[in-house]
């Protein structure tokens, strides 16, 4: 290739290193970082180059900071070379791998486009997410459980079987797509090995793609998240570089991350959990962090004790499996002592546990969304468990907050419950190729709809009741779910619940309560009911109790409601 027009200035861009490593010492949680994603990972390798920064816990292959970002410059300029451009959109349909922080980093470092895929999906679902993305690179694996990803994209483009490689693909259902790489070994025909993009470049190539990054904006796309389609059909968010740094950064401060952290990621990193919260909060902190390919109770248990993990991410319902596993007192949870249960509400009981039993004392909860960034509140991890549980914290250095009235758009005050409103840096650029619908959530002002309801207290924490979508209304008066989760979680037999609301003729709705009992535990449908009549108002208290051995979920650990309420019409209408 010639490089003589776009050889790298480099001592331009080593005076830019230099400013950029002066944000990182003089850093705290007020401040804002101004880089891209590449840029922070670059001053990181710089600054600890022998720092380990991804242990790989099915391979246990560590990888410095220094040595990781020489495999991200290697991808980047590898994709280049395929035709990824800036603005390009390259998707990833993987299982947790290294290869899946790297191809996080190498986008970004070109001004590419990850597109992350939900691990669960079929035909009908990557096909359309594919089309609906203009993707032109899908990165994949072979794939997870029953889930064959290889036979998916050979159903979806039948011209790979006879591909060349050294051939762009024509696909007649997805004519964006030119080339598919392959996680793995034994690379099926038509696709491209991802150890052909990790081959060393030389040193031009290398200020090639510094050049390329130094160029870039932080108001640039760098990531696009496609929403769970728990409410309708999935759509793409545009995540910004400011915005998944800084917010990364950010709940890194409030979980008190440093180089001698090392943090266990469990979750799923194509949702917003993962590369917003979790990755970025180690790489903007120094941290190290053990990717587990999928979770499994034992697997990540045995990951918290052979590492000696200082930090857990997860949704509730891992915590949960984990907490009543039969093995769980074979494990030394010692090392832990932070960080995110997210993704959904987790009761005290559940949480208590968490701190006593998993030495989490320090972790912190949140609120937000995917179209935010997936937080704009938090917990401050020195507030009492009880206090800490009650609320989802205080908003978030240079963002603005405000509770509304969902009908009148009116700003309420403190101790009055509607909807959350929020602005900020952390904001999506809006949904890919819909600005209709974009428009229906971030007003003219800019504020962001969020749909939770919830009410501000005297001291900054807001606390959550519910999704307004959640929001029962019976004999006119509102019932809020969590509200009545919370109590019934209280109950000692009780292992998980959630309410849900279904017609009724007479008064609107009818409670019901599925729950899911502790095995030791044998309770009645009226016992529960009971304990919630003694403890509400009669309004709130559940006509019907299903018990079930579990909850549909979806791939972030969150409840399916609306499955729910199919079951309960089914079994009860």
């Amino acid at each position: 290739m010639d490089f003589d027009e776009r050889s790298a200035d480099i001592g331009v861009n080593m005076l830019k290193m230099d400013k950029l490593i002066l944000q990182f010492e003089n850093d705290n949680e007020e401040k804002l970082l101004d880089m891209t994603l590449g840029e922070s990972l670059d001053v990181q390798a710089n600054r600890l180059s022998n720092q380990i920064c991804i242990i790989e816990e099915s391979t246990n292959l560590h990888i410095t900071y220094k040595e990781f970002s020489e495999l991200t410059s290697r991808l980047a300029m590898h994709l280049l070379e395929l035709g990824v451009q800036k603005g390009d959109n390259v998707a990833l349909y993987s299982t947790n791998n290294l290869e899946w922080v790297a191809v996080m980093y190498a986008t970004a470092k070109i001004g590419a486009c990850m597109v992350t895929v939900n691990t669960n999906f079929k035909c009908m679902e990557l096909e359309h997410l594919l089309y609906e993305s203009d993707a032109k690179v899908l990165i994949m694996n072979q794939g997870i459980g029953s889930n064959d990803y290889v036979s998916t994209i050979n159903q979806i483009c039948p011209e790979l079987k006879t591909l060349n490689t050294t051939e762009k693909l024509h696909s007649k259902s997805l004519p964006k797509l030119e080339e598919i790489i392959y996680i793995g070994k034994n690379t099926p025909i038509g696709m491209k090995n991802m150890e052909e993009l990790f081959a060393e470049i030389t040193d031009e190539e290398k200020k090639y793609v510094n050049q390329i990054m130094c160029s870039l904006d932080k108001r640039d796309v760098a990531c696009m998240v496609y929403t769970s389609g728990t409410t309708g059909t999935a759509k793409g968010v545009q995540l910004t570089h400011e915005g998944i740094r800084n917010i990364g950064k950010t709940c890194g401060y409030k979980m008190k991350l440093n180089t001698d952290d090392i943090e266990c990621l469990p979750i799923p990193l194509f949702h917003c959990f993962g590369v917003v919260l979790a990755i970025p909060a180690c790489i903007t902190h120094g941290s190290a962090m053990v990717i587990i390919d999928k979770f499994e109770p034992v697997k990540v248990m045995k990951a918290i004790q052979r590492y000696k993990c200082t930090s857990l991410l997860g949704v509730p319902t891992m915590f949960i499996k984990m907490l009543y596993h039969p093995e769980f007192s074979n494990y030394d949870f010692s090392s832990l002592r932070t960080g995110i249960i997210g993704g959904a509400a987790c009761s005290y009981e559940i949480a208590r546990q968490i701190a006593d039993k998993m030495y989490m004392k320090k972790f912190v909860i949140g609120l937000g969304l995917t179209e935010a960034c997936a937080i704009q509140v938090m917990t401050d991890s020195e507030l009492p468990l009880e206090r800490r549980m009650s609320v989802v914290g205080k908003t978030l250095p240079h963002i603005e907050n405000k509770i509304v009235d969902p009908e009148t758009g009116e700003t309420l005050k403190a101790g009055e419950i509607g909807e959350m409103c929020t602005r900020g840096y952390h904001l999506m650029k809006g949904y890919y190729k819909h600005p209709e619908l974009t428009s229906k959530v971030i007003d003219s002002e800019g504020w962001l709809h969020s749909g939770d309801l919830c009410r501000l207290e005297s001291d900054g924490n807001y606390v959550i009741l519910g999704r307004i979508k959640d929001m029962i209304i019976r004999g006119g008066e509102n019932v809020f779910a969590k509200e009545l989760e919370n109590v019934i979680q209280e109950h000692p037999a009780i292992k998980d619940v959630s309410v849900v609301g279904i017609p009724e003729e007479k008064y609107g709705e009818d409670v019901v309560a599925f729950v899911i009992k502790k095995k030791e535990f044998d309770v009645t449908d009226k016992e529960i009911i009971d304990y919630v009549h003694a403890r509400v108002a009669s309004y709130k208290t559940p006509q019907y109790v299903l018990f079930v051995e579990e909850m549909p979920l979806t791939a972030n650990g969150k409840i399916l409601k609306r499955e729910l309420r199919k079951t309960a019409i089914n079994i009860l209408r």
